[in-house]
């Protein structure tokens, strides 16, 4: 029996974006999921192992931040920024996966407009934060001539 929802959205040219929640009948949370291939650009030294915890920060930050008490939990956020250290190399992509996981405040509907408001919200902050992120660029899809 699947009870889950996820809904795509088509905003970035750089990353696929889908947000839902495992049960759709008593939601008590929604996931965020936003994935991309990245690459350096330049101003990223490659001995700066930080720089993975800096974009997690941003963007746990910029949420907590920004989120709307009536709709979430700002206690519970849960930012979980998947990116392999090692494939950090000058002229080489890797896979990024990030999902930020929301608890509700009130048991909302997934349909509902003040839900879906605050998540649309959310996901342009969070594309602001990685857009501005200095040392990456984003693609969605793998580039296999990089330069």
């Amino acid at each position: 029996m699947n009870r889950g929802k996820i809904l795509t959205k088509n905003t970035n040219e750089n990353f696929n974006i889908k947000y839902g929640t495992i049960d759709n009948k008593q939601i008590k949370s929604i996931y965020l999921n936003f994935t991309s291939w990245i690459h350096l650009n330049g101003y990223y030294d490659e001995t700066d192992k930080s720089i993975i915890k800096k974009l997690k920060k941003n963007i746990h930050t910029v949420v907590y931040e920004n989120l709307d008490e009536s709709v979430f939990l700002k206690k519970l956020i849960i930012t979980d920024l998947d990116i392999r250290e090692s494939g950090l190399r000058n002229k080489r992509q890797t896979y990024m996966s990030l999902d930020v996981n929301l608890y509700q405040q009130n048991n909302f509907n997934f349909k509902e407009k003040k839900l879906t408001n605050e998540i649309e919200k959310l996901i342009l902050l969070i594309e602001n934060v990685l857009i501005k992120f200095k040392y990456f660029d984003f693609e969605k899809k793998k580039n296999k001539q990089l330069i």
